[in-house]
C-alpha cells in the first residue's frame, strides 16, 4: 500500500479545519447571533452617515469589495466580519440617498398649485396629513415628496388632491439631540412641507396599489 507523505496529511488537516460543517458552539460570535449583529451595524452604518456626511457612492463601493472579500473567503468563520461591514455601508449609504436635499427649491416661489396621490394619511381632531407623492407644481412633475397638512377633509389613500398655498422646507433639530423633523420627512422622501384650507379631490387613482387599497377600505368598513 502507498503511505501518505507528511505535507498531504497536513493538507488534510487543513481541509478538515476549513470545512463549513461547524458545531454551533465552534462558530464565532458572530454567527450565534447574526441578526442582532445585523441590526447593529446597521444602525451603525445609518448613524455614522448621519454624523459624518459620508459620501453614499463611495460607501457603496467600499461595500461591494467587501461583499466580494466575503464571498472570496467564505470558508473562513470570520468572513462574516466583512459581511456586517458591508451591511453598515449599505445601511449608511442608503440614508444618505434617502436623505439628500432637494435640486431645485420650490419654497421660493410663494404661492403655488400643488397635485398629487396620497400615499399616507394621518387623521387628527381638526386637521388632517398627507404625504404627497408623484407631486406637480405649478403643473410641473417634482421629485421630492410633499407632506400636506389640511383642516378635516378625510381624504382617503390613492386620492388625487389639488391644494393652492405656499410649500416650505421644513426645520432641522434646533439643538443636539433634538428631534429633526426635517430628517424625518427626508426619510420618507418629503423634501417640503405645506399646509392649506383650500383643497379638493380630483380623482382617484387606477392601479394594483389602489385596488390593494380599496379591498382594505371595504374589509375595514
Amino acid at each position: 500500500s502507498k503511505t501518505i507523505s507528511n505535507g498531504s496529511l497536513r493538507e488534510m488537516r487543513f481541509l478538515r479545519k476549513s470545512d463549513n460543517s461547524l458545531k454551533y458552539d465552534d462558530l464565532p460570535v458572530t454567527g450565534k447571533r447574526p441578526l442582532f449583529f445585523a441590526a447593529v451595524f446597521m444602525l451603525t452604518g445609518i448613524l455614522f452617515a448621519k454624523n459624518t456626511g459620508a459620501n453614499p457612492v463611495y460607501s457603496c463601493v467600499l461595500a461591494a469589495i467587501l461583499l466580494l472579500g466575503c464571498v472570496v473567503f467564505a470558508k473562513y468563520k470570520y468572513s462574516a466580519v466583512l459581511l456586517l461591514f458591508s451591511i453598515m455601508l449599505f445601511s449608511g449609504a442608503y440614508y444618505s440617498f434617502r436623505t439628500l436635499p432637494p435640486k431645485n427649491d420650490i419654497s421660493k416661489l410663494g404661492s403655488v398649485r400643488l397635485e398629487g396621490r396620497v400615499e399616507q394619511v394621518k387623521y387628527s381632531e381638526k386637521t388632517d396629513s398627507y404625504l404627497l407623492r408623484d407631486v406637480y407644481v405649478n403643473g410641473e412633475s417634482i421629485e421630492e415628496k410633499v407632506y400636506l397638512t389640511t383642516r378635516k377633509t378625510g381624504y382617503l389613500l390613492d386620492d388625487i388632491i389639488i391644494s393652492n398655498g405656499s410649500v416650505s422646507i421644513p426645520k432641522g433639530a434646533s439643538y443636539p439631540g433634538d428631534f429633526d423633523y426635517k430628517q424625518y420627512l427626508l426619510s420618507k422622501g418629503a423634501a417640503y412641507t405645506s399646509f392649506s384650507y383650500d383643497t379638493g379631490r380630483s380623482s382617484h387613482a387606477k392601479d394594483a396599489v389602489s385596488f390593494v387599497n380599496d379591498i382594505r377600505y371595504a374589509v375595514s368598513n
